[in-house]
């Protein structure tokens, strides 16, 4: 299984799925909140939002301090559908992976040559 070209706090925009260009908003940017490595997938903040209905038990015991009613909150999305922004040139752009003079391994945007990982 291949790693993924994507990490936590890194900016990406929605290239396909519901979320993309053909269905619901084109281009829609966001901050990864959420690596699934297992699944090949991320959860993108404003991305996929879905609604979760929550009862809270007629009990009143320590879970009374849940919340009650509706939540929305993003749902995971695969990583083919999202390609990563450089924060240089703040275009969307394929990952090349580079290794620096003391042998570690860092992502780096094709198109600008900027490092992504700061080591």
């Amino acid at each position: 299984m291949p790693g993924l070209h994507i990490k936590q706090n890194d900016t990406v925009i929605v290239i396909s799925g519901n979320e993309g260009p053909h269905g619901g908003q084109p281009g829609k940017r966001g901050r990864v909140l959420r690596v699934l490595p297992k699944k090949q997938q991320v959860v993108v903040e404003g991305v996929r939002i879905r609604t979760k209905h929550i009862r809270r038990p007629k009990v009143a015991r320590a879970s009374a301090m849940q919340q009650e009613g509706r939540i929305q909150m993003p749902a995971p999305i695969h990583r083919s559908n999202v390609m990563l922004i450089c924060p240089r040139c703040d275009r969307p752009t394929r990952v090349r992976m580079r290794v620096t003079e003391n042998r570690k391994r860092v992502r780096a945007c094709r198109k600008c040559g900027q490092e992504r990982d700061e080591s």
